[in-house]
């Protein structure tokens, strides 16, 4: 059983920042890079969880032309424009949930979401139906052994998507961010509207709602 323990806690710290997957996007991408990540942690027995939300803020008009200097003003307002709907629809910013599953302070497993395909959303009408109706969404999460990313830190590959999802692994890609990491306290659960943007809430783990000495019973 799976129980929240304390991000300040030294091995907890540790793990993060030694574990933490760096991120590869691609060259369009309109949010901010590379993204911050929120973590939270969880430990049974030996083993320890890692709840890390990459976590892409939307850029303002003038970063956004520093990002891409070679976009017209035009395709730079309709990004801009986009992202402030997607913000309108899922909550400020966009947050991507990766588990990391550590046993004796070694990654034994990575789970993230998979871009959709075709396929996906043929063989899951009603879920697909629900997304549109109640923005709810429609995910094709999955878990991956260590061994097959490459060796040291992992490395995650953005799918071109402006919800942030990942692509297949692949161990010869090497250029990477290393993205930057913080607690996930209260006030930031609050701010980034976990559990209340879209119309299901942004992706977390049960235990993550869990309360610490301290949070005065919030999550």
């Amino acid at each position: 059983m799976w129980l929240r323990i304390p991000e300040e806690r030294p091995d907890v710290v540790a793990a993060v920042r030694f574990c933490v997957p760096s991120v590869r996007s691609w060259r369009d991408d309109p949010w901010a890079c590379p993204p911050i990540v929120l973590y939270r942690a969880a430990e049974d027995g030996d083993r320890m969880q890692l709840a890390l939300h990459y976590t892409w803020t939307r850029p303002s008009l003038l970063s956004l032309k520093e990002m891409h200097p070679t976009w017209s003003q035009e395709r730079r307002a309709r990004s801009d424009s986009r992202l402030r709907l997607h913000e309108r629809k899922w909550g400020p910013g966009d947050l991507e949930l990766v588990v990391l599953t550590l046993v004796g302070g070694v990654i034994s497993s990575i789970e993230i979401r998979l871009r959709l395909g075709i396929r996906d959303v043929l063989s899951r009408p009603l879920d697909f139906l629900r997304r549109l109706a109640k923005r709810q969404s429609l995910e094709r999460r999955r878990s991956y052994p260590a061994e097959v990313f490459a060796p040291g830190r992992p490395i995650l590959i953005a799918a071109p998507s402006e919800h942030h999802e990942w692509t297949e692994p692949n161990p010869l890609v090497i250029d990477a961010a290393i993205p930057w990491i913080e607690a996930l306290t209260a006030k930031l659960w609050d701010q980034y509207e976990i559990e209340s943007g879209g119309g299901a809430g942004r992706a977390s783990l049960e235990w993550e709602r869990q309360s610490l000495t301290g949070d005065a019973g919030r999550p």
